[in-house]
């Protein structure tokens, strides 16, 4: 799985917080997998229907499985009735109100329930108006009031968008600073004779409220100064529930709490100004994670993370993490100030120590960066950094690849990143797109100087397909482009590599591309790169899935991408729902493996490879 920046991870570290302890291994993927059989489910009854398309398959879902046939009569005639019950609903629902439904149950050895259904005409919407109770609000707020309820005459009755046009309603007085309004029973005419609906909703308004002071309560170590000042609300301006949702997402947003409540206090004799109670949940102090994953190529891989939270009172984290693998090996403490000097700002500050010990070199050295994150919308992000490091890096020599050579060297490079995130799921996305893109202006001293920049995008597209969206299509594209630099001057840790789990399945770590003449057949790396990778996943029912995948890519050893060889490699994969991402087992074989190399490859990991 690609490596997570620290805005990707902190979203992740949210998401899974509550788990006091995650464990993403292989040991108990296999526990997972080997332990439940696969059972198939079969319709509760059989649906007889005068329509097709749409219909048919919302009331196939409302009638829903069994996981076993009926044993007698009895229990089909059972059966026959719960799935009337259900039916009937659903067709309400969707403005069927003179539908006929006949249950019954089939002969012979294996009884089964069966519907026959005549769905009758859909009821279409007349005349919606709403009625005051009470005093009535401005006339400002009853337009906006009547403009909301959005049903369209003649438009087919469906009982959720009834409901949908009452809570429009709501929201937009509530908006409007009536603090208090409330819906009171809707008053629906159904019009057997010509087959409309009629709805009036009833709203209680109240009068308007303004905010007044914000008091944090509960014992959380939160500093009021910090809360007041990423609080969008401000003393004096009418209530608007948005303000209120706004902080909130803002809170919880930190990773900071368990729990966010934000409430009016109550009113105030005489008063129309009410103050906002914020309490608060701290998480517990200390959180830890652990993570393994293993290839057969890259080997085993351990990381865990150590998260102490609220250290100065400004709901910020401080991370110190441990990565110990047959690559990679790393120690690094990372502060985190969320809304830094403005809110939906992110300030990451760390320090660490690492070790690459790959194919292409064996690299050691310190690394220091901050980056500041700017939250731009629910689904965007960019990021401003600077990293600067001192290396120590060996790797073969141009001149006589048999024989290694030492260099050390100092890197400042400055960042700025792109994210943008449409997916639906961020370990085990189904629908939607991502894409991201890094430039990296570097500049380096010492055994080598030069000055470049690198360039990195990614795009993901994910679309759900077929009965019940079990059928997803993922597609990815990566490019990446280092101008300026020159091969041997630009050390090997700097290039671009290709080949390996999250790049291109089937060959090993770092393969793709030129080599070396040496007995090891070393990488050379590259300065531009190009991959693709195209994904069928299959929902199997029961927390399994099956993938088949192809992956693809090519390095050249110019800034210009070099489309002569590309290599490919194809595999399949099993799936296993752990509840918050999948497990993933994937075997990988290239097309036309270079000599030495393995002819298959194997990778463990959690979620899904992109």
């Amino acid at each position: 799985m690609p490596k997570l920046d620290f805005l990707e991870k902190n979203n992740l570290l949210n998401r899974m917080h509550k788990n006091k302890l995650f464990f993403g291994t292989s040991v108990l993927g296999i526990f997972y997998i080997f332990s439940p059989c696969f059972a198939f489910a079969e319709p509760r009854a059989v649906i007889e229907i005068n329509t097709r398309g749409e219909l048919l398959d919302k009331l196939k879902a409302a009638v829903g499985d069994v996981p076993a046939p009926a044993q007698s009569v009895y229990e089909a005639r059972k059966r026959a009735s719960l799935a009337e019950t259900y039916a009937t609903e659903l067709l309400r629902a969707e403005g069927y109100y003179e539908s006929s439904i006949t249950s019954d149950v089939s002969d012979g050895e294996n009884p089964k329930a069966i519907l026959k259904i005549d769905i009758g005409p859909i009821f279409k919407i007349s005349k919606s108006e709403i009625n005051w109770d009470g005093t009535p609000p401005n006339i400002p707020t009853q337009n906006s009031a009547n403009a909301a309820i959005g049903l369209k005459q003649s438009a087919p009755a469906r009982a959720q968008d009834v409901l949908d046009a009452e809570a429009r309603i709501l929201g937009a007085v509530l908006s409007q600073g009536y603090a208090n309004a409330t819906t009171l029973p809707k008053k629906i005419i159904v019009d057997h004779a010509d087959y409309t609906l009629s709805p009036t909703f009833i709203i209680a308004a109240g009068e308007i409220v303004k905010f007044g002071d914000l008091n944090l309560e509960g014992k959380s170590k939160v500093k009021a100064k910090w809360l007041e000042k990423i609080s969008p609300i401000k003393r004096g301006e009418n209530f608007d529930p948005k303000s209120l949702a706004t902080l909130e997402r803002r809170l919880l947003d930190t990773g900071a709490f368990d729990a966010v409540n934000i409430a009016l206090a109550p009113k105030d004799n005489g008063n129309n100004q009410r103050n906002i109670n914020v309490t608060l949940q701290d998480r517990a102090r200390f959180h830890i994670e652990t993570d393994l994953s293993y290839s057969t190529n890259e080997g085993f891989s351990f990381e865990g993370r150590l998260a102490r939270y609220n250290l100065l009172g400004r709901a910020d984290t401080l991370i110190n993490r441990l990565v110990y693998g047959e690559i990679e090996k790393r120690i690094e403490a990372e502060w985190r100030l969320p809304h830094f000097r403005a809110p939906d700002q992110t300030l990451a500050v760390s320090l660490g120590a690492f070790i690459d010990d790959t194919r292409a070199y064996r690299e050691k050295g310190i690394e220091t960066k901050a980056e500041v994150t700017r939250k731009l919308s629910i689904s965007s992000f960019w990021t401003v950094g600077v990293d600067a490091n001192i290396a120590r890096t060996r790797e073969p020599s141009f001149l006589n690849p048999a024989d290694g050579i030492e260099r050390d060297y100092q890197s400042i490079n400055a960042l700025g990143a792109f994210l943008l995130d449409k997916t639906d799921n961020y370990l085990n996305p189904r629908t939607g797109y991502k894409a991201d893109f890094r430039i990296e202006p570097t500049l380096i001293t010492g055994d080598a100087s030069l000055t470049y920049v690198k360039m990195v995008g990614q795009a993901s597209y994910y679309k759900s397909f077929g009965k019940y969206d079990k059928n997803v299509i993922a597609a990815r594209a990566r490019m990446g482009s280092i101008l300026g630099g020159k091969i041997p001057e630009l050390p090997s840790g700097k290039r671009l590599y290709s080949g390996g789990g999250g790049s291109v399945r089937g060959f090993e770590y770092q393969s793709i591309g030129p080599h070396y003449n040496d007995v090891s057949n070393t990488p050379v790396g590259g300065l531009s790169l190009i991959e693709a990778g195209l994904e069928y996943r299959r929902d199997l029912g029961n927390k399994f899935g099956i993938v088949a995948f192809v992956d693809s890519g090519t390095l050249g050893i110019k800034s210009t991408p070099d489309f002569k060889e590309f290599r490919v490699g194809v595999g399949l994969g099993l799936r296993y729902d752990l509840g918050f991402a999948p497990l993933r087992i994937d075997i990988g074989v290239p097309i036309k493996h270079p000599n030495g190399t393995s002819s298959y490859q194997f990778y463990v990991g959690v979620g899904q490879s992109f």
